[in-house]
């Protein structure tokens, strides 16, 4: 059994109803107090790596799988900003704090942006992965450096279809999309199949 294998899930959401989640999310709908609260979650989590005397969160596992209660592997998602931001400068710091810590503490983090306001060069270089859909002009051009597979974005279908960009290679893909009734099966199955 891997302990790890369970995940701490937390999202700041102003657009999509994941209410139906609010048993395995926390969701939080005010940007700031989110970053407040993730920065106190990763604090935590590098005091538990220091006071285990490791470096990083695979070490920790790797030194500790035998115990129980370990930090469980975690994702962080900003997904799709709407209110007002004071500062973008102010934004890009905070992100930059995150990405660093979160990668140390075994965290994922995903930033999802659907308006150029929210995103910057700073901001786009430091996201090593980036998953690029149908969008208008402005946000692809922030996003892909002029790298001009990037720019046939703009004829994308939409439904999933997209670019992955790795490594300054940018991938043709489709990604699933899945339907408010498809999302509530999903819901049923993980509370069913819940363990209590």
């Amino acid at each position: 059994l891997n302990k790890a294998s369970a995940y701490d899930i937390y999202m700041y959401n102003s657009m999509t109803d994941y209410t139906i989640y609010n048993k395995y999310l926390n969701i939080y709908e005010s940007i700031y107090s989110f970053i407040s609260h993730i920065k106190e979650y990763i604090d935590e989590r590098v005091n538990v790596l220091n006071e285990n005397n490791c470096q990083n969160y695979n070490e920790y596992i790797n030194k500790y799988s035998y115990k129980n209660n370990l930090l469980k592997r975690s994702f962080i998602i900003i997904n799709s900003i709407k209110e007002d931001i004071d500062d973008l400068k102010e934004l890009e710091s905070e992100l930059i704090y995150l990405t660093q810590f979160s990668k140390k503490c075994g965290i994922s983090f995903i930033y999802s942006v659907t308006s150029s306001n929210y995103i910057n060069n700073v901001i786009n270089s430091i996201f090593d992965v980036k998953l690029l859909y149908k969008c208008d002009n402005e946000l692809i051009m922030k996003i892909a450096n002029s790298d001009e597979p990037a720019y046939r974005s703009l004829n994308l279908f939409g439904g999933g279809d997209g670019f992955i960009s790795m490594n300054h290679k940018f991938i043709r893909v489709c990604t699933p999309v899945i339907s408010d009734q498809e999302k509530n099966k999903i819901s049923e199955l993980i509370n069913k199949n819940k363990v209590k």
